[in-house]
């Protein structure tokens, strides 16, 4: 789909007229100096981090290509409106390479939270990492195994199992609505070395509190607890 995307706007670019083109090199214009005062922003307003020098760096480079751009008159109107997309796209992926770095819970990434928990049994070697009611699939790619999924009615955490063509899917998954599942769960937690993940405002019910009385610490980590 993305060539015939391309090809498309190839297409549409080789038709548009001057008047549009300087219409969308206003925009583009305006979304990159935008872009600029929001990265020096950043260290100044909210609870955010972000390097300063590669902000400022990042800030000057977009007022600077912004000038170029309405500078270049030798450069065809079309050539120009291509830079002014391809440049702003650049900007986004630096901006969010810069910002995600120093904040990762803001923007969802479980890569600090993963690596707080493999260092937190010590000498223990980490067995099992449960999710209690979410689907965290990045949390596998970081760990480099398979993490248990607890569904327990959330349906970002349900999985469709009618049509698994075999039972391998168990180890890693528990439907608590489940009697049976959650009688093997119960002996399975037992072991150690496993870990219990949960987003902060979730509370478990009482039938489910055994989750937790198997773990002697815990930590938060922004919006997620952790029992070990």
């Amino acid at each position: 789909i993305y060539p015939f995307i391309a090809l498309l706007g190839g297409y549409l670019l080789s038709l548009i007229s001057g008047y549009f083109i300087e219409i969308y090199m206003k925009v583009y214009a305006g979304f990159c100096i935008l872009l600029a005062f929001v990265l020096l922003g950043l260290n100044v307003y909210g609870d955010f981090e972000i390097s300063t020098v590669s902000a400022i760096i990042l800030s000057l480079a977009l007022l600077v290509f912004v000038i170029g751009l309405f500078m270049a008159n030798r450069i065809s109107p079309k050539s120009r409106l291509l830079a002014a997309a391809t440049g702003f796209s650049i900007a986004l992926l630096c901006t969010y390479a810069l910002f995600g770095a120093r904040n990762p819970y803001t923007i969802n990434s479980v890569k600090a939270l993963i690596a707080k928990v493999e260092k937190i049994n010590g000498d223990t070697p980490l067995k099992e990492v449960y999710i209690y009611d979410e689907r965290l699939p990045s949390a596998q790619f970081y760990l480099g195994h398979p993490v248990v999924s607890l569904a327990n009615g959330n349906y970002r955490a349900q999985r469709e199992t009618g049509f698994e063509s075999d039972t391998t899917y168990r180890e890693y998954y528990y439907d608590l609505k489940d009697k049976v599942r959650w009688k093997e769960l119960k002996v399975k937690m037992h072991q150690k070395g496993n870990v219990l993940i949960l987003k902060n405002k979730i509370e478990l019910p009482d039938s489910l509190s055994f989750l937790k009385k198997r773990f002697k610490n815990e930590f938060v980590a922004d919006k997620w607890r952790v029992y070990y």
